[in-house]
């Protein structure tokens, strides 16, 4: 398993780009960063269903930041 990490200049459509065409070279899962956030990739994954999934973990990961805060206070 390869690991890609999201890097700072690139967008996260880019990002999920390339972990895909990495997948279907090596023939093999990606294990993918971006904003902390983690996914597998895998050579017969699409762009747009990683996007949906990346979109649902970044909403997840807000929503339990607004948890902590609101613990906080």
């Amino acid at each position: 398993m390869k690991f890609v990490n999201g890097s700072t200049g690139d967008s996260v459509i880019n990002t999920l780009t390339n972990a895909c065409n990495i997948a279907t070279h090596e023939r093999d899962r990606v294990l993918l960063e971006i904003n902390d956030i983690m996914m597998i990739v895998e050579k017969n994954s699409s762009v747009s269903g990683l996007l949906k999934k990346y979109k649902q973990k970044l909403d997840f990961k807000y929503e339990i930041q607004e948890l902590k805060r609101a613990r906080q206070k």
